[in-house]
Formats: structure tokens, sequence, C-alpha cells
């Protein structure tokens, strides 16, 4: 009987020695906190109770701290969609290169609508060659980018894009002089006629606003338009379709797959989308500080800066000329 009772006494004072100290069963590899949170672990650790406890309790609100930090990220992101509402979504060119106009217009509601991810589009035509011999048939050859970005603080994140390269065809538009004139001479009869019914002053002003926004060009300045597009075919024929499209282009022109091929590691495709976006942030009412493509770092936009450097006509250059 005293053996039974002094084991009996021994399952006790480990029971108790358990409980009121080191909170870890040997040999386990579950730690035990007092609230009855459980910790993996890779190997037995004996962890007092007060550790234990505050391992859990900080575990606790480490959560709440990234649920708050969640939500303020959310708000973050709600924020930058707002920004993007706010800017022009649609390019406009501002450049020299006549054709362009209407092919960044062309690109706009044929190729952006390919990639509807992000408010704002902005295309980056890479042209590496013009043949415009023939006003009805104007030939344009090149690798043509487009992509949409959404603004984050003050950074164009790039949420989509894609690129599509072959030969585009435009026309001139013989009668743009034309409705040029006549909406000339139709806002001078009205300015003529509201001061002959003595109009309200509100009246001639938006007359004489007519006036002065044909003379100054502030029409579209589009006196061309795309007419078809030779794009390249796509899977394991498309090397040597593009490859024929590049031959139909005129001697002068050289080698124009090597231009294409060519073209990424010398870095013009980059600086062209780099000066048409400059060109986008120049008009933007918000401030735009740069560019950045999904795992990269963040490439400057200084619109100072790229005054003082060549003008993105030179990248619209009509030879095969790949800088």
């Amino acid at each position: 009987m005293g053996r039974i009772r002094n084991q009996v006494l021994c399952v006790l004072v480990l029971a108790a020695m358990f409980v009121l100290g080191r909170g870890v069963w040997p040999g386990k590899d579950i730690l035990w906190a007092q609230d009855g949170t459980t910790v993996q672990t890779t190997e037995a650790v004996e962890v007092p109770r007060e550790d234990a406890t505050a391992q859990a309790t900080e575990t606790a609100e480490t959560a709440d701290l990234r649920a708050e930090t969640a939500e303020v990220s959310d708000g973050g992101a709600e924020e930058s969609v707002d920004a993007s509402e706010n800017l022009p979504a649609s390019f406009v060119y501002t450049g020299e290169d006549p054709y362009m106009p209407a092919v960044c217009r062309w690109m706009e509601e044929e190729l952006g609508k390919n990639y509807t991810s992000g408010e704002i589009f902005v295309p980056a035509p890479v042209v590496y060659f013009e043949d415009d011999t023939s006003p009805e048939d104007i030939r344009i050859w090149g690798n043509f980018w487009v992509f949409r970005y959404s603004l984050q603080d003050t950074v164009l994140f790039c949420e989509s894009g894609g690129a599509q390269p072959g030969i585009l065809h435009l026309r001139a538009i013989d009668d743009a002089a034309a409705v040029e004139d006549a909406a000339a001479v139709d806002a001078v009869v009205v300015v003529e006629d509201a001061a002959a019914v003595n109009a309200t002053a509100e009246d001639v002003t938006a007359a004489a606003e007519d006036i002065t926004a044909v003379d100054a060009g502030t029409n579209t300045g589009e006196s061309y338009e795309v007419i078809g597009f030779e794009a390249a075919e796509e899977g394991t024929d498309f090397e040597e379709s593009l490859r024929k499209l590049f031959e139909k282009a005129p001697k002068e022109a050289g080698d124009l797959y090597e231009t294409y091929c060519q073209a990424d590691s010398v870095g013009r495709n980059e600086n062209v989308r780099k000066k048409f976006l400059m060109m986008y942030v120049a008009e933007s009412p918000q401030k735009i500080t740069a560019y950045q493509d999904f795992g990269w770092d963040p490439v400057p936009l200084d619109v100072a800066a790229e005054e003082t450097s060549s003008s993105p006509a030179e990248e619209e250059s009509t030879t095969s000329d790949p800088n």
C-alpha cells in the first residue's frame, strides 16, 4: 500500500509540475499556451507559460495589425483608381509626324480593345519605314505597341499591353481643307446674323470662338485615315509571314526584319514608349513622375529633361536605322 501511495503521489507531483510550470510535453512538437493556443515547431522546445502566453498574445496583435494594414492598402488602391479616372483616358498625339494622329486613334480603337485592364491608354508605335509615294496608299511598316495603365500615386502602372507588327495603310482625306473653310464661313455668317438680330453677347462670343478655333487649327488635325492593316500570321507561321511583309518595303528601307529583331535590344521600343508617355504626361492635369511594369522598378518621366533631348519625331524616322 505504501508503494502504491508513493506512485500515486509521484503522478500527482508530475501533473502539478506540468500545470504550474513548463507547459510542454516531453518529446512533442506542439507548444502550449495558457489560452489553449498551439504553435507548431520542428522539435520539442521548453517555453515557460508566461512566454507562451505572450507569444500567443503577440500573434493575435499581429493578426489585428495585418488586418488594419490590409484595410489601409485597399483604401490606397481605391484612391489610385479615382486618380486614374481624373486623367484623360485617351491619348492625343502632339508630335510632328502628320500620320501619327490617325495611327494612334486606330491603335486605340482596333488594337486597344484587346486589352481592357487599365483606364489610361497610351500607344507606342515603333515605326521602321514610311512610304508615302502614293497618297491613296501610304504604307507604314512597324511594330505597334499598345499599353493600358492605372495611376498609383504619381506612377503610371502598366496593367496590360501587347504589340502587333505589320504594315499599316493610310490615305489622305482630300476634303479636309474644304471642311475647315466651310466651318470658317459658317462661323462668320453666325456672327453677322447674331449681330443683325441684336443677339446676346454670349451668342456673339461663342460664334467668334468658333472662328478662332478654325483659324488656329484646333480641330482634330487629322488629314489621313487608316484604310487597312496587314498583320503577321499567328502560330508557327509568324516568322515567315512577318519576313514576307517586311520584304514588301522599298529597297532603301533596308532589312526591316533585322530592324524588328534588334529594336528591343538596342532600346528603340522602350525609347518610343517613353517618348509617347512624355506626351501624355505633358498634357496631364495631375502630377506623373514615372511608369512601371509589374516586377520592375519605376522608370522616371522627367518632362523638363526630355525637352532638352531629341524630339519624339526622331524615333518615328522614315529610315530603317534602329537608333
